[in-house]
Order: structure tokens, then sequence, then C-alpha cells
């Protein structure tokens, strides 16, 4: 979770998803590999509980809470076949991760004044390395007490090279923020039907329901309590999505994905 106002981490970090597919089928690779354009997409084989290889096609990002999850599943299974003619999808699922505004990890002290305070995030979907080399940099300062001059340092300098990501991102926040606040919904909740969501009008009141497969009414108030920027119905994986700092909850409001730390306020009827 971040610290809102100490150091404005939520405004130098952007939420990103992206999506996997397992396949049945292809060939085992015997290495790792990834595409270099910013639209690539990563290939490694692994190997199931059952015993079969199976083949792992990732990619598809995109921002937290701006795109329609099915399309780039879809996407990713049309690869799939054009690249892997005759495959079986037997898994899929999505991720998120941090990323910084100069796509480099921060890690080390988290404020100046504050040297008691470590921070390591942001590894921009390298985790298992940008973690490794996190721990030893913050290790190291632990140990040694010594000045902060890392390239990783939360630290740096590098606002010149930060700044045209981080007016980007916040012009996209205050969009966002915006066109949900003004945005009216499309239709009442006695118009929800079985296995929908979305944002809807209850007795002159905006709320955020989805009906599961059974009729069972889940209702929140559709504004996260992180910032209260509106929060966008993530239909394929029934969440709700924040598009201005990247926090998900479950269709009952539960916390999935910082930064928020608390949940959803219960909406609808008694």
């Amino acid at each position: 979770p971040f610290v809102n106002l100490r150091g404005l981490y939520f405004s130098r970090i952007v939420q990103s998803r992206s999506y996997v597919l397992a396949l049945e089928g292809p060939p085992p690779l015997r290495g790792m590999y990834l595409g270099c354009a910013e639209d690539g997409y990563s290939f490694r084989s692994c190997r199931a509980a059952d015993g079969k290889d199976l083949l792992l096609l990732g990619g598809c990002g995109h921002k937290t809470g701006h795109e329609t999850e099915a399309a780039h599943y879809e996407k990713l299974e049309e690869t799939a076949r054009r690249l892997f003619p005759g495959c079986t999808v037997k898994y899929r699922w999505s991720a998120q991760d941090c990323m910084t505004n100069d796509g480099i990890p921060y890690a080390g002290r988290y404020r100046q004044m504050e040297g008691n305070i470590y921070l390591a995030c942001g590894f921009n979907k390298w985790g298992m390395t940008g973690s490794m080399a996190a721990a030893r940099v913050v290790a190291r300062l632990i140990a040694s007490g010594g000045e902060e001059t890392s390239v990783f340092s939360p630290l740096r300098s590098s606002f010149s090279l930060q700044a045209p990501e981080f007016f980007r991102q916040a012009g996209d926040t205050a969009v966002n923020f915006l066109k949900g606040y003004f945005s009216v919904p499309g239709r009442e909740l006695s118009q929800l039907l079985p296995g929908e969501g979305g944002v809807v009008d209850y007795s002159g009141a905006k709320i955020g329901a989805w009906r599961d497969e059974e009729g069972g009414l889940h209702a929140v108030d559709p504004v996260c309590p992180h910032m209260h920027c509106p929060l966008r119905w993530n239909g394929e994986e029934k969440t709700w999505d924040c598009p201005c700092h990247g926090s998900r909850f479950d269709a009952d409001g539960k916390v999935l994905e910082s930064p928020a730390v608390h949940p959803l306020s219960r909406r609808g009827p008694d």
C-alpha cells in the first residue's frame, strides 16, 4: 500500500495489467523469449502438474482500468492460433505490475527526512530480477548507513526524464476522474440481468452493481476510497478497476490491488 502524501508515489507509478495463455500442443522451448517491440509477446515453456508440457504466451499490457480485458485475451488467442496452429488454451490469467515513469525501479530510502523507511517497487514486469537487485540495494543501505547513490534511488533527480510521462499520466487521471463523475448511468438497477454488471441508477444515485448467474445482487459504491476516482466494471474478471491509480476490488468491494487499503462501501437494497 502507498502512503498518499509523503513521497507522492501513487503519482510516480502506473499500474499495468497484462495477460497470459497456457497452451497445450506447441513444442517445448529451450529458452525464454521476449519481444523487443512495445506490443511484443513473451514465450516460455513450463511443465504442468500432470506432466504435460505447456507454452506460456504473454502480452497485451495496458494501464489498469482502461481497456476491455476480453479483447486482449481474444488477441492473444488469435496470435496463438497463428503461431501454433492446432494448439489448445488450457489456462489463462492476468497479472498487475507497477511501472515507473522513467522505466527504472525504486529501491532505497522512502524519503530523505525518513531515513529508516525503505522502498522497493516499480519493477516494470521484471519482478524476479528487480526484487533481488532491490533487496541487495536496501540491505547495503541498512548495513552501511551510507548515502543514497544508487541509480535505483527513489530520491533520484531525474524529473526531466520523468516529466513527459508524469504529465501525460496526470492528464489521463484528470480526464478519467471528470468523465466518471459527469457520466450518467445508461440503465436502472432493475434492468440488470444475471451475469451483467456496471454503474447503474438506483433511486437517483449511482451504484456499482453485478448480478451473479443465480441472480444474486452485489452492489457497492463505485468510487475508489484511495483518492475518490470513479471506478469501472471489469466484466471479464468481475472486478471494479480504478483508471486513475490502478486499485482493484472484487464484486463485493474487497481490495485486490493497492494503492487503496480500504474496501468499497456497500450500496443498494438492504
